[in-house]
């Protein structure tokens, strides 16, 4: 993925972050994984959130 893509997926992810000032309702849980855990890539190619709110990342 060339420089100018992932500056575009950035920005984008930051415009579309909600300006709440840092006030979470609940603590974020994060994790990282990788093709160790048994993804078929490390780079992420999709991103989306469905209505219950859990994140999908496509791979």
């Amino acid at each position: 993925m060339s420089g100018k893509w992932i500056s575009l997926l950035l920005l984008s992810l930051t415009a579309a972050a909600p300006a709440s000032g840092g006030n979470q309702s609940r603590p974020l849980n994060m994790e990282t994984l990788s093709v160790v855990d048994g993804l078929s890539s490390n780079y992420v190619y999709a991103i989306t959130q469905d209505r219950a709110g859990y994140m999908w990342f496509g791979t």
